[in-house]
């Protein structure tokens, strides 16, 4: 065992740890390096760890054209000074928690042995890492004074098999498509997507019936029909995401009114390329910034960009073929585990702010009915985290892309 893991080791197998459970700061470094040694995204971006759960980081800037042409010695170019723009971008650490058990059997048959808490949290570090990059891609976060509400384009029985939702809009609905809850009068379902068929019709896929403590019953979808509101995800309802904030603040390109050549509209293409590039400022194309630019994309249209390449008879879709990797623009792809299959973002991944407080919280227990009964030893990871964009005009990012 190395220096790393015993210290894993003993933050979770010794009772007596600082503030009930409080890490020290080499624990927490710790724990958090293995959270961002599973995820990529966390990896590349701008890290920032807070000494409060909230904060305020500086921000400074320039406006454009201060030089100025100087004609004679003694002209005043007192006003050709530079204005510099001070701002502030302020963090708030929102606070999430992972729960998990495992048997005292299993830590005595297990071939670790003593070791095996030390790898079960190893693996929950890494887990807790994927869900606050899932958090920090597609988080969106809609308040019950405000969630959306839209209606039934059908009947639904009082069956308890899953089913398939049609909803007349999905207007506010997250962006992300992912899995969320409904509520249809006072049963909540559990959607696994959402999905845009031709018509456009809309789907909420493969709901499960009566979760979060509600009952099956009947809904009206055609004489009076039932109004249908979006629940906020525990995960990626808890906070708004990089996406979000892009959506609302940087260049946005609706990729559904995109017609590409020799395509239909939506399809995804070199066009949805150009469109995003054409709207970043050039600002942040030039001065070698250029370099730093990723276009950030999930693998499924990753793929559609190297099938289209080798479809073209020429000798650069045979050296797709071979495995070369052809950059839109000569921009990089990032692949980007749990991004939005219909979305496409263009910006430096530094841009993206990671802000994490370092006071981690890992406690456990074997007290009480329910450890007794079970024979198990009960963890609570707890982390506070933030997800900003430092400067969000140097972002573009696109949706609406056909799947």
């Amino acid at each position: 065992m190395n220096e790393n893991e015993q210290i894993i080791k003993d933050a979770i197998t010794t009772a007596d740890l600082a503030a009930g459970g409080l890490l020290n700061k080499s624990q927490a470094r710790y724990f958090i390096e293995q959270m961002f040694d599973s995820t990529d995204l966390l990896k590349a971006c701008r890290t920032v760890t807070m000494d409060s759960p909230k904060m305020e980081i500086d921000k400074i800037g320039i406006g454009s054209r201060i030089a100025r042409g100087r004609s004679y010695e003694n002209q005043d170019v007192s006003e050709s000074r530079a204005k510099i723009v001070y701002g502030s971008l302020e963090l708030d650490a929102k606070e999430y928690v992972l729960p998990w058990s495992h048997s005292k059997r299993v830590r005595k048959d297990s071939i670790e042995g003593a070791n095996h808490p030390a790898h079960i949290a190893d693996l929950m570090s890494r887990q807790f890492g994927l869900d606050l990059q899932d958090v920090g891609i597609n988080g969106d976060m809609v308040y019950s004074s405000n969630a959306p509400t839209t209606v039934l384009a059908a009947d639904i029985d009082n069956a308890s098999d899953g089913i398939d939702v049609k909803v007349s809009s999905i207007a506010g609905f997250p962006r992300s498509g992912e899995a969320g809850y409904i509520k249809i009068d006072n049963e909540y379902f559990k959607y696994e997507k959402v999905v845009i068929s031709a018509g456009p019709e809309y789907w909420l896929k493969n709901c499960q019936r009566a979760m979060l403590g509600s009952l099956i019953a009947a809904h009206n979808g055609t004489s009076s029909p039932a109004s249908v509101s979006w629940v906020r995800d525990e995960l990626i309802g808890h906070d708004d995401g990089w996406l979000k904030k892009m959506y609302e603040k940087s260049h946005y390109v609706d990729f559904a009114t995109i017609t590409p050549t020799g395509g239909s509209a939506g399809q995804s293409g070199k066009d949805m390329y150009f469109a995003l590039y054409k709207g970043l400022p050039d600002k942040y194309k030039t001065g070698g910034q250029e370099a730093n630019l990723r276009w950030m994309i999930s693998s499924y249209q990753k793929n559609l960009w190297i099938e289209s390449l080798t479809s073209r008879a020429t000798s650069a879709g045979d050296a797709v073929l071979g495995g070369a990797d052809f950059k839109p623009l000569g921009i990089p792809h990032m692949v980007v585990p749990g991004f939005p299959k219909d979305t496409i973002a263009l910006t430096d991944p530094r841009n993206l702010i990671y802000a994490i407080w370092d006071q981690i919280k890992i406690e456990s227990t074997s007290e009480g009915k329910e450890a007794l009964y079970k024979s198990e030893i009960y963890y609570l990871a707890t982390i506070r985290a933030d997800f900003e964009i430092e400067n969000a005009e140097a972002a573009a990012f696109g949706d609406g892309l056909k799947l």
